[in-house]
């Protein structure tokens, strides 16, 4: 029998050991690099879930606190026992203010209604009143304002002194807001 050398065959082994390396090379690029890179990247994707999971969670419970204080303004809104007129009793509201004014001392100069604004659910008329009065008489008139009419709301005030005569009293001016019932609702008389 004839022995077969390899000599006489050189190339065989280098080549394949070359198709070896290049099949391994093939199977690390072409199927366990992808694999790695989808766990990689699953990874990435676990920690932007598990942070969007975090966000919703501290959301869902910032909409809770949200609606338990929404429910209980609603329930202290509720407690107040204001009704809102309609627009069309502006005459009335003057008159009571006009008593009112008398009623804490303040000396009434004029007094005035502006343009009427719609808002939610009600509307909003302002009220110009000048008068004259005391220091302390405007500020009695300020904390009374408030317990008598729910639905008045001073939105600025001026006192002016008298410098040239200081027996005259305080000239001052209060732009107040009153709330009526929206056009189309029924007024309570």
């Amino acid at each position: 029998m004839n022995k077969v050398s390899w000599r006489n065959f050189p190339l065989i082994p280098g080549c394949g050991l070359a198709a070896c390396a290049m099949l391994s090379l093939a199977f690390v690029m072409f199927a366990v690099l992808p694999v790695i890179r989808q766990n990689d990247e699953a990874a990435a994707r676990r920690i932007v879930l598990a942070a969007a999971r975090a966000k919703a969670a501290s959301l869902a419970a910032q909409v809770t606190q949200a609606q338990n204080e929404l429910l209980h303004s609603r329930q202290l809104v509720a407690a107040i026992p204001l009704e809102l007129k309609g627009a069309d009793h502006l005459n009335d509201r003057l008159a009571d203010m006009t008593h009112f004014c008398t009623d804490c001392g303040l000396e009434i100069q004029d007094i005035a209604p502006g343009a009427t604004t719609s808002g939610a659910g009600f509307q909003s008329i302002p009220i110009h009143l000048t008068a004259r009065g005391s220091f302390h008489v405007c500020m009695v008139f300020l904390h009374r304002l408030r317990d008598r009419f729910l639905d008045v709301g001073v939105t600025s005030f001026r006192l002016s002194d008298n410098s040239g005569d200081p027996s005259l009293p305080l000239s001052v001016e209060f732009e107040l807001r009153w709330f009526a019932k929206p056009d189309g609702m029924a007024s309570s008389q």
